[in-house]
């Protein structure tokens, strides 16, 4: 989506990141085979999905000012479906102006 976002709209600034829970970093390796979407690794000191609140599978939108516009999660909203993924590339472009 990032590479997607780029080509249409070479104007904004969208950076894509995933955070990995506590507890999850047995996959970190297989993601890196996927993929190239660079992933940081929480830890019980920092905690940042308990203090977000964050779901399996939750994609915050931040705006420039980094607050949070919008929460889309992907396993309610598969990216396989069209519509989901043109829902969830609109929020990221509305927070990117």
């Amino acid at each position: 989506m990032e590479a997607d976002l780029a080509k249409k709209h070479p104007e904004l600034e969208v950076a894509l990141l995933s955070i990995d829970a506590v507890g999850h970093d047995g996959g970190l390796p297989d993601l890196a085979k996927v993929g190239d979407l660079p992933c940081l690794q929480d830890t019980a000191k920092d905690d940042v999905w308990g203090s977000w609140g964050a779901e399996w599978r939750d994609v915050y939108v931040l705006n420039a000012e980094n607050e949070v516009t919008a929460v889309y999660n992907l396993t309610t909203y598969s990216l396989d479906d069209p519509k989901n993924y043109a829902t969830l590339e609109a929020l990221l472009i509305a927070a990117a102006k």
